[in-house]
């Protein structure tokens, strides 16, 4: 068994997976709506909209900038990786189209418009993955020549960013989460498709998350890196720290 790839051979294996990718989702649009939340606390209490033109400074457009980043990111890899070893929404539905009638499990048949949001989303996946050669050719630089070719490297270091730059972040990111909460009704609804039942998700509270939990990306990056090849060896893993 190759345990860097998803084998899709029992209705179980689609559960599984499935349930893993609505738990991960789950727990990131919950983080990605108090961070936006808290943005828009920002925005509201600087009075920004009313004010666009107000210098905001660069390390607080920065920050935000970073941490929606990464949330959104995340998500974007949940929903539209397309990579043969990625965990994402869009292999889950490759998957299970190709196997529903082998297996005699069911899925939900997306509409034009919900077809159009997961593709939307997965075409932002690829898009925010890469920097593309036409930031290159768009810098003013490029477009307008100087005169004196120059070799010294000087890179701008902005110190306020005008307000609309912030606010514009906050609307892009609202706009990703609604999409972001579509594709995770979809993800229910194909739940409820193959088990059968109601996709009932409740969340319970741990006080504290010990650093025993950092075993599960180590033996991730084990099997990655073909230090771990079976489940025998993850096992053993587990065993070690008891």
């Amino acid at each position: 068994m190759n345990l860097k790839d998803y084998s899709f051979n029992t209705k179980e294996d689609f559960i599984d997976y499935l349930r893993h990718l609505i738990i991960v989702s789950v727990n990131s649009i919950k983080r990605y709506e108090i961070q936006l939340h808290n943005l828009d606390e920002f925005i509201q209490k600087e009075d920004l909209i009313d004010y666009p033109e107000v210098p905001v400074e660069a390390d607080i457009y920065e920050e935000y900038k970073a941490m929606l980043s990464f949330s959104s990111s995340y998500l974007l890899n949940i929903i539209g990786d397309q990579a043969g070893f990625g965990t994402s929404y869009q292999n889950y539905r490759k998957n299970v189209e190709k196997k529903s009638k082998e297996l005699q499990i069911d899925y939900c048949e997306l509409s034009v418009e919900e077809k159009a949001e997961l593709n939307r989303v997965t075409t932002a996946r690829d898009w925010s993955s890469h920097i593309p050669a036409s930031l290159i050719h768009s810098t003013k630089r490029n477009v307008i020549k100087e005169k004196e070719i120059r070799y010294l490297i000087d890179i701008p270091d902005f110190q306020y960013y005008e307000a609309e730059w912030i606010i514009s972040l906050f609307e892009q990111n609202n706009a990703n989460l609604d999409g972001f909460k579509k594709i995770l009704e979809l993800m229910k609804n194909d739940y409820t498709a193959v088990t059968k039942s109601p996709c009932s998700i409740v969340q319970f509270k741990i006080p504290v998350r010990t650093i025993n939990d950092l075993i599960i990306p180590k033996i991730s990056w084990d099997i990655q890196s073909k230090k771990i090849k079976t489940r025998d060896e993850i096992q053993k893993e587990y065993l070690k720290g008891k």
